[in-house]
């Protein structure tokens, strides 16, 4: 989030979760979302691991219509970024279903783009500079939260431990040329 809001900043517009507590938003049809997806989470832990796959792909989804749009070199390149950590995301959720012998149907995005999405290996982002954007790849370390077997997909580069669904967190580094 702090790359949105380095771009809200740089760019001058306004935050719109400014002033918000975590969960709630202005816009009626996310906070039913929402509201809605936590109530569905709470169930049962695979019901949640099924809230994190439907969360990352509807992100998946939006991002690349987003991408679609005209815009600057780095917007496209955060963009870029949030859209391969959903990408790790979505596969660790996967991963962590299957573990419960369970499965996700994509319900935003083609089928067919699921099944690369799913089928393709861990993907990284790349890091820009305080000062400016950078072309060279950043890096990242990070650790993940979880409980049980299995491996999960971190953003940046961190893995988490945990049932497939740990969540790893990452923070790149942008050290490339301006």
């Amino acid at each position: 989030m702090d790359a949105v809001l380095n771009l809200l900043t740089r760019y001058q517009i306004p935050d719109p979760a400014a002033g918000l507590e975590v969960g709630q938003f202005r816009n009626p049809e996310l906070q039913q979302l929402y509201t809605d997806l936590v109530q569905r989470g709470s169930a049962s832990v695979v019901e949640a691991l099924k809230v994190g796959a439907t969360i990352e792909d509807l992100d998946i989804q939006d991002l690349l219509e987003l991408s679609q749009l005209e815009m600057g070199a780095d917007v496209a390149r955060t963009l870029s970024n949030l859209l391969n950590g959903s990408k790790n995301h979505l596969r660790a959720f996967v991963q962590a279903l299957q573990y419960y012998g369970e499965t996700y149907t994509p319900q935003f995005m083609d089928p067919a783009l699921y099944d690369e999405i799913i089928n393709s290996g861990s993907t990284r982002g790349n890091g820009m500079s305080q000062s400016g954007d950078c072309t060279e790849p950043g890096t990242g370390q990070g650790q993940g939260q979880g409980q049980g077997m299995g491996q999960g997909q971190g953003q940046g580069g961190g893995k988490g431990s945990g049932q497939g669904g740990g969540q790893g967190r990452g923070q790149g580094q942008g050290g490339g040329r301006r």
